[in-house]
Protein backbone atom coordinates (compact mmCIF):
# COMPACT_ATOMS: atom_id res chain seq x y z
CA UNK A 1 0.00 0.00 0.00
CA UNK A 2 2.92 2.51 0.80
CA UNK A 3 4.19 1.75 -2.74
CA UNK A 4 0.80 2.87 -4.19
CA UNK A 5 0.04 6.07 -2.10
CA UNK A 6 3.77 6.89 -3.34
CA UNK A 7 2.66 6.96 -6.72
CA UNK A 8 -0.47 8.77 -6.10
CA UNK A 9 1.64 11.27 -4.22
CA UNK A 10 4.23 11.83 -6.75
CA UNK A 11 1.23 11.93 -9.58
CA UNK A 12 -0.77 14.49 -8.09
CA UNK A 13 1.83 16.92 -5.48
CA UNK A 14 2.01 19.38 -8.10
CA UNK A 15 -1.48 19.44 -8.16
CA UNK A 16 -2.90 19.71 -4.53
CA UNK A 17 -1.90 20.57 -1.28
CA UNK A 18 -0.93 18.29 1.69
CA UNK A 19 -4.69 18.17 3.42
CA UNK A 20 -6.25 18.05 0.05
CA UNK A 21 -3.71 15.07 -1.51
CA UNK A 22 -4.41 13.39 1.98
CA UNK A 23 -8.17 12.73 1.11
CA UNK A 24 -7.43 12.52 -2.43
CA UNK A 25 -5.22 9.23 -1.55
CA UNK A 26 -7.58 7.87 0.79
CA UNK A 27 -10.50 8.19 -2.08
CA UNK A 28 -8.33 6.69 -4.51
CA UNK A 29 -7.67 3.98 -2.58
CA UNK A 30 -10.92 3.36 -1.02
CA UNK A 31 -13.20 4.49 -3.82
CA UNK A 32 -11.64 3.77 -7.17
CA UNK A 33 -9.57 0.77 -6.08
CA UNK A 34 -11.55 -0.82 -3.23
CA UNK A 35 -9.03 -1.48 -0.39
CA UNK A 36 -11.04 -1.37 2.75
CA UNK A 37 -9.98 0.88 6.13
CA UNK A 38 -7.58 -1.28 7.60
CA UNK A 39 -5.56 -2.41 4.44
CA UNK A 40 -5.05 1.39 4.40
CA UNK A 41 -4.29 2.60 7.51
CA UNK A 42 -2.07 -0.35 8.03
CA UNK A 43 -0.20 -0.05 4.80
CA UNK A 44 -0.02 -3.99 3.89
CA UNK A 45 1.89 -4.24 1.32
CA UNK A 46 -0.33 -4.83 -1.97
CA UNK A 47 0.33 -5.19 -5.87
CA UNK A 48 -2.19 -4.01 -8.02
CA UNK A 49 -3.41 -6.26 -11.13
CA UNK A 50 -2.96 -4.99 -14.80
CA UNK A 51 -6.37 -3.31 -15.16
CA UNK A 52 -6.15 -1.52 -11.36
CA UNK A 53 -2.98 -0.26 -12.50
CA UNK A 54 -4.18 0.79 -15.58
CA UNK A 55 -7.56 2.58 -14.18
CA UNK A 56 -5.14 4.03 -11.41
CA UNK A 57 -3.00 5.81 -14.43
CA UNK A 58 -5.71 6.89 -16.36
CA UNK A 59 -7.62 8.47 -13.16
CA UNK A 60 -4.39 9.93 -12.07
CA UNK A 61 -3.94 11.81 -15.70
CA UNK A 62 -7.27 13.25 -15.40
CA UNK A 63 -6.72 14.45 -11.69
CA UNK A 64 -3.25 16.05 -12.86
CA UNK A 65 -4.62 18.20 -15.63
CA UNK A 66 -7.20 19.73 -12.88
CA UNK A 67 -10.58 17.57 -13.45
CA UNK A 68 -12.34 17.31 -10.28
CA UNK A 69 -12.08 14.13 -8.43
CA UNK A 70 -15.92 14.10 -7.91
CA UNK A 71 -16.63 13.91 -12.25
CA UNK A 72 -13.52 11.33 -12.34
CA UNK A 73 -15.21 9.21 -9.52
CA UNK A 74 -18.71 9.67 -11.05
CA UNK A 75 -19.97 10.25 -8.05
CA UNK A 76 -20.09 11.95 -4.40
CA UNK A 77 -21.76 12.18 -1.19
CA UNK A 78 -24.03 14.32 -0.13
CA UNK A 79 -26.46 14.33 3.18
CA UNK A 80 -25.96 10.97 3.23
CA UNK A 81 -26.99 10.11 -0.48
CA UNK A 82 -24.81 9.03 -2.62
CA UNK A 83 -24.91 10.73 -5.86
CA UNK A 84 -24.07 10.35 -9.53
CA UNK A 85 -22.00 13.66 -10.56
CA UNK A 86 -20.30 14.60 -13.81
CA UNK A 87 -20.27 17.97 -15.50
CA UNK A 88 -23.92 18.36 -16.33
CA UNK A 89 -24.20 20.33 -13.09
CA UNK A 90 -21.91 21.76 -10.19
CA UNK A 91 -20.66 19.52 -7.29
CA UNK A 92 -22.63 19.68 -4.28
CA UNK A 93 -20.68 21.20 -1.92
CA UNK A 94 -20.36 20.73 1.87
CA UNK A 95 -22.10 24.45 2.63
CA UNK A 96 -24.96 23.15 1.05
CA UNK A 97 -25.72 20.50 3.88
CA UNK A 98 -25.99 23.09 6.05
CA UNK A 99 -28.33 25.30 4.15
CA UNK A 100 -30.57 21.53 4.32
CA UNK A 101 -29.86 21.09 7.66
CA UNK A 102 -31.07 24.87 8.93
CA UNK A 103 -34.62 24.20 6.34
CA UNK A 104 -35.07 20.55 8.29
CA UNK A 105 -34.27 21.88 11.86
CA UNK A 106 -36.74 24.94 11.31
CA UNK A 107 -39.53 23.63 9.90
CA UNK A 108 -41.83 21.68 12.16
CA UNK A 109 -42.31 18.00 11.35
CA UNK A 110 -46.08 18.11 11.87
CA UNK A 111 -45.59 20.47 8.80
CA UNK A 112 -45.05 17.26 6.62
CA UNK A 113 -49.00 16.67 5.69
CA UNK A 114 -49.49 18.66 2.45
CA UNK A 115 -46.20 20.86 2.30
CA UNK A 116 -44.94 21.74 -1.07
CA UNK A 117 -41.70 22.77 -1.48
CA UNK A 118 -40.01 24.52 -4.90
CA UNK A 119 -35.90 23.78 -5.61
CA UNK A 120 -35.17 26.54 -8.11
CA UNK A 121 -31.60 25.40 -10.22
CA UNK A 122 -31.70 21.61 -9.04
CA UNK A 123 -28.61 20.90 -10.53
CA UNK A 124 -27.85 17.07 -9.51
CA UNK A 125 -31.12 16.96 -7.41
CA UNK A 126 -28.86 17.54 -4.21
CA UNK A 127 -31.19 19.65 -2.24
CA UNK A 128 -34.23 18.31 -3.49
CA UNK A 129 -33.11 14.86 -2.66
CA UNK A 130 -31.82 15.73 0.59
CA UNK A 131 -35.29 17.33 1.70
CA UNK A 132 -37.10 14.00 0.89
CA UNK A 133 -35.02 11.89 2.37
CA UNK A 134 -35.45 13.17 5.92
CA UNK A 135 -38.96 14.70 4.92
CA UNK A 136 -40.88 11.46 2.98
CA UNK A 137 -44.47 13.32 2.98
CA UNK A 138 -43.29 16.50 1.45
CA UNK A 139 -43.83 17.01 -2.14
CA UNK A 140 -40.40 18.04 -3.55
CA UNK A 141 -40.63 19.97 -7.08
CA UNK A 142 -36.72 20.58 -8.37
CA UNK A 143 -36.86 23.21 -11.51
CA UNK A 144 -33.63 23.80 -14.31
CA UNK A 145 -33.42 25.77 -17.15
CA UNK A 146 -31.16 23.15 -18.43
CA UNK A 147 -31.88 19.90 -19.60
CA UNK A 148 -28.55 18.49 -19.07
CA UNK A 149 -29.06 19.12 -15.58
CA UNK A 150 -32.30 17.86 -15.52
CA UNK A 151 -31.14 14.45 -17.08
CA UNK A 152 -28.19 13.93 -14.09
CA UNK A 153 -31.24 14.60 -11.55
CA UNK A 154 -33.47 12.47 -12.93
CA UNK A 155 -30.78 10.02 -12.52
CA UNK A 156 -30.29 10.18 -9.10
CA UNK A 157 -34.10 10.48 -8.55
CA UNK A 158 -33.72 7.11 -10.04
CA UNK A 159 -30.98 5.91 -8.23
CA UNK A 160 -31.98 7.10 -5.00
CA UNK A 161 -36.01 5.41 -5.29
CA UNK A 162 -37.67 9.30 -3.72
CA UNK A 163 -40.11 10.40 -5.83
CA UNK A 164 -39.16 13.87 -6.51
CA UNK A 165 -40.80 16.14 -9.56
CA UNK A 166 -38.91 17.19 -12.08
CA UNK A 167 -39.21 20.19 -14.26
CA UNK A 168 -37.42 22.46 -17.23
CA UNK A 169 -38.77 26.01 -16.41
CA UNK A 170 -36.31 29.28 -16.59
CA UNK A 171 -37.05 31.04 -13.38
CA UNK A 172 -36.19 34.09 -15.01
CA UNK A 173 -39.61 33.91 -16.78
CA UNK A 174 -41.85 32.55 -14.47
CA UNK A 175 -44.71 34.85 -15.45
CA UNK A 176 -45.20 32.41 -18.65
CA UNK A 177 -44.13 29.41 -17.36
CA UNK A 178 -46.56 26.58 -16.07
CA UNK A 179 -44.92 27.51 -12.50
CA UNK A 180 -47.16 30.69 -12.30
CA UNK A 181 -50.10 28.82 -11.25
CA UNK A 182 -48.10 26.26 -8.73
CA UNK A 183 -48.23 27.48 -5.03
CA UNK A 184 -45.14 26.35 -2.03
CA UNK A 185 -44.93 26.52 1.14
CA UNK A 186 -40.73 26.58 0.67
CA UNK A 187 -39.35 27.86 -1.63
CA UNK A 188 -35.06 27.11 -1.72
CA UNK A 189 -32.41 27.77 -4.04
CA UNK A 190 -28.61 27.85 -4.52
CA UNK A 191 -28.50 30.08 -7.98
CA UNK A 192 -26.26 31.20 -9.95
CA UNK A 193 -24.26 33.70 -7.77
CA UNK A 194 -20.88 34.20 -8.95
CA UNK A 195 -20.25 37.75 -10.97
CA UNK A 196 -18.30 37.56 -14.00
CA UNK A 197 -15.00 39.60 -12.42
CA UNK A 198 -14.85 36.93 -9.89
CA UNK A 199 -13.52 34.03 -12.47
CA UNK A 200 -10.30 35.71 -12.43
CA UNK A 201 -9.34 34.75 -8.82
CA UNK A 202 -11.29 31.16 -9.19
CA UNK A 203 -9.55 28.02 -9.22
CA UNK A 204 -8.99 26.29 -12.91
CA UNK A 205 -10.91 23.35 -11.91
CA UNK A 206 -14.34 24.64 -11.59
CA UNK A 207 -13.64 26.98 -14.55
CA UNK A 208 -12.26 24.69 -16.70
CA UNK A 209 -14.57 21.39 -15.73
CA UNK A 210 -17.90 22.64 -14.01
CA UNK A 211 -20.85 24.13 -16.11
CA UNK A 212 -20.42 28.30 -16.16
CA UNK A 213 -24.37 28.83 -16.35
CA UNK A 214 -24.18 27.40 -12.84
CA UNK A 215 -22.02 29.59 -11.36
CA UNK A 216 -21.93 33.22 -13.33
CA UNK A 217 -24.05 36.20 -12.77
CA UNK A 218 -23.33 39.51 -14.77
CA UNK A 219 -21.03 42.25 -12.49
CA UNK A 220 -24.59 44.45 -13.22
CA UNK A 221 -26.93 42.29 -11.81
CA UNK A 222 -25.48 40.47 -9.01
CA UNK A 223 -29.07 39.28 -7.43
CA UNK A 224 -30.33 38.66 -11.09
CA UNK A 225 -32.15 35.43 -9.90
CA UNK A 226 -32.82 36.48 -6.03
CA UNK A 227 -34.85 39.30 -7.66
CA UNK A 228 -36.94 37.08 -10.03
CA UNK A 229 -37.16 34.10 -7.10
CA UNK A 230 -38.51 36.59 -4.80
CA UNK A 231 -41.09 37.92 -7.03
CA UNK A 232 -42.25 34.58 -7.71
CA UNK A 233 -42.40 33.89 -4.55
CA UNK A 234 -44.54 37.04 -4.01
CA UNK A 235 -47.23 35.29 -6.14
CA UNK A 236 -46.54 31.87 -5.60
CA UNK A 237 -45.73 30.84 -2.04
CA UNK A 238 -48.30 30.61 1.03
CA UNK A 239 -48.61 33.02 3.79
CA UNK A 240 -46.08 32.44 5.87
CA UNK A 241 -44.06 30.30 3.85
CA UNK A 242 -39.89 30.87 3.34
CA UNK A 243 -37.40 31.26 1.10
CA UNK A 244 -34.30 29.93 1.84
CA UNK A 245 -30.96 30.95 -0.08
CA UNK A 246 -27.25 30.27 -0.55
CA UNK A 247 -25.66 33.45 -1.67
CA UNK A 248 -22.13 35.00 -2.06
CA UNK A 249 -21.24 36.69 1.21
CA UNK A 250 -20.33 40.08 -0.83
CA UNK A 251 -23.89 40.53 -1.72
CA UNK A 252 -26.01 39.97 1.82
CA UNK A 253 -26.78 42.95 2.80
CA UNK A 254 -28.48 44.09 -0.58
CA UNK A 255 -30.14 40.78 -0.74
CA UNK A 256 -31.85 41.69 2.80
CA UNK A 257 -32.21 44.78 1.54
CA UNK A 258 -34.39 43.55 -1.51
CA UNK A 259 -36.23 41.32 0.44
CA UNK A 260 -37.31 43.61 3.32
CA UNK A 261 -38.12 46.03 0.42
CA UNK A 262 -40.15 43.46 -1.70
CA UNK A 263 -42.27 42.72 2.23
CA UNK A 264 -40.71 39.93 3.40
CA UNK A 265 -40.25 39.75 7.14
CA UNK A 266 -37.80 38.00 9.94
CA UNK A 267 -34.90 38.13 7.47
CA UNK A 268 -32.42 36.21 8.55
CA UNK A 269 -28.87 35.68 7.63
CA UNK A 270 -26.19 32.43 8.48
CA UNK A 271 -22.55 31.43 8.82
CA UNK A 272 -21.37 28.61 6.92
CA UNK A 273 -18.81 26.42 8.22
CA UNK A 274 -15.82 28.81 7.28
CA UNK A 275 -17.62 31.54 8.82
CA UNK A 276 -18.85 33.03 5.64
CA UNK A 277 -22.10 35.05 5.35
CA UNK A 278 -23.73 32.56 3.40
CA UNK A 279 -27.33 31.40 4.02
CA UNK A 280 -30.49 33.82 4.05
CA UNK A 281 -34.39 32.86 5.27
CA UNK A 282 -37.26 35.29 4.42
CA UNK A 283 -40.73 34.92 5.53
CA UNK A 284 -43.95 35.78 3.73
Amino acid sequence: MRSIKNHIYSALSARYNANALREVCKALCTELLGFDANEYYLEKEVVLDAAKQQILDFTLTRLSQGEPLQYVLGYTFFCGLKLKTDARALIPRPETTELVEWILQDTAPESERDFSVLDVGVGSGAISLALKQSRPLWSVCGVDVEPAALSLASENVIQSGLDVELMLSDILEWRSSALSKRKFNLIISNPPYITESEALQMEPTVLDYEPGSALFVPDNDPLLFYRNILEYALNSLTAGGNVFFEINPLFVQELEKLAVGLGFRNVEVRNDISGKQRMVRAML
